[in-house]
């Protein structure tokens, strides 16, 4: 979902996605891993490739709708949007 903040005649435009990007990095960080791997009966690494995996397929989503979105606007429309990826800012 797109996300858009205006200040004054200023707009900032971002995915949502990236905002679960942050929340899924956020959940990995509390979690255990540690006493997972002490307690052997859990496929710690298993687990970290699919945070990693379902990060990069959210980040992915994130500039896809982005681009999106931008794609379908007016160089007009887009005077005054500054868009903000994950990692990166972008201003148009």
């Amino acid at each position: 979902m797109i996300i858009s903040k205006s200040r004054g005649i200023k707009k900032t435009v971002t995915s949502s996605y990236f905002d679960d990007v942050t929340m899924l990095r956020k959940s990995r960080s509390e979690s255990e891993l540690g006493k997972l791997r002490k307690e052997g009966n859990f496929n710690v690494p298993a687990l970290q490739q699919a945070y990693l995996i379902q990060e990069i397929k959210l980040w992915k989503m994130g500039c896809n709708e982005l681009n999106t979105w931008v794609s379908q606007r007016s160089e007009a429309e887009l005077k005054n949007v500054t868009t903000k990826y994950m990692g990166d800012d972008v201003t148009n």
